[in-house]
């Protein structure tokens, strides 16, 4: 089952919003991405972009610590060869 994508939005947004990244909270509360402006849109996606590759690194950290860093490394070009040819 895929993961609830309004879920995911509303326990990532406010973490970022604390951090001071600009984000306001309350257009996206009420009304989702289509109650934000277009900057407000584009500053989302930089942070949804920098929280993304934070938990790529955070992953890896984990996968080394539990199997080494040659197979972490080696998990890792796997996984963007996937990522690359999609």
């Amino acid at each position: 089952m895929a993961p609830d994508p309004g879920r995911i939005f509303t326990v990532r947004v406010p973490a970022a919003a604390q951090v001071g990244w600009g984000l306001e909270l309350e257009p996206m509360r009420t009304r989702g991405f289509a109650g934000m402006s277009r900057d407000q849109l584009l500053r989302a996606l930089e942070v949804f972009a920098k929280n993304w590759l934070a938990h790529d690194g955070c992953w890896f950290l984990a996968d080394e610590r539990r199997h080494g860093l040659a197979e972490a490394v080696r998990l890792d070009a796997e996984a963007w060869g996937v990522f690359a040819a999609a």
